[in-house]
């Protein structure tokens, strides 16, 4: 995993610093990585059956890697001169594919960025109609078998394992890709002071 080396990080080129860890919460944080790593190991055996499964589909309806990997943006509980402070980083995370080979990602870059910007014209009109959910869901990159998967968010089973391994959390926010970092306001930061 690939870490920000310094406490302090840029944004728009000026120094940032993500908030301090509020004092008290050591055993909180003892408990609820113990509760993620247990619970998800249980998780990640009984869901195995359907996780074969359903790479066993992928792979009928598209041939090439099952698994899709991409870089995310988190955080991470850091100590520096006595004091906890949350410290961006960058990990893998992953999914099951649920798109065609090398799709293109410039797609959901505009997208992002409509979303952001609040720009709901261009959010419906990449849609092809108005919809409430704020995601791609009629996305012509996505398998057939795609459709099904991210429907159901059964693409996401593979993220058990960030869990396990300590990058992401059972409860928090959703990990942020670069670019969509790229184009937040300063206030949108705040979101990273929790591990995703």
């Amino acid at each position: 995993m690939k870490a920000d080396t310094q406490l302090n990080w840029s944004y728009r080129g000026k120094p940032y610093l993500l908030g301090e860890v509020k004092g008290g919460r050591t055993i909180y944080f003892a408990v609820k990585r113990t509760v993620d790593f247990l619970l998800t190991l249980v998780l990640l055996i009984f869901l195995a059956p359907v996780m074969a499964l359903i790479a066993a589909a992928i792979y009928i309806d598209s041939p090439g890697p099952i698994f899709f990997s991409q870089e995310r943006v988190g955080a991470k509980r850091f100590k520096q001169d006595g004091v906890l402070y949350w410290r961006k980083v960058h990990f893998r995370v992953y999914k099951f594919r649920t798109m065609v080979l090398n799709a293109d990602t410039k797609v959901h870059q505009e997208y992002v960025k409509a979303l952001i910007e609040k720009d709901t014209e261009k959010m419906d009109a990449m849609q092809g109609e108005p919809t409430v959910p704020r995601k791609l869901v009629h996305d012509k990159r996505l398998l057939r078998s795609g459709k099904f998967l991210r429907k159901f968010s059964l693409d996401e089973l593979p993220q058990f394992w960030n869990v396990l391994i300590g990058d992401m959390s059972l409860v928090g926010p959703r990990p942020a890709i670069p670019y969509e970092v790229e184009l937040y306001s300063e206030w949108h930061l705040k979101r990273l002071e929790a591990q995703p």
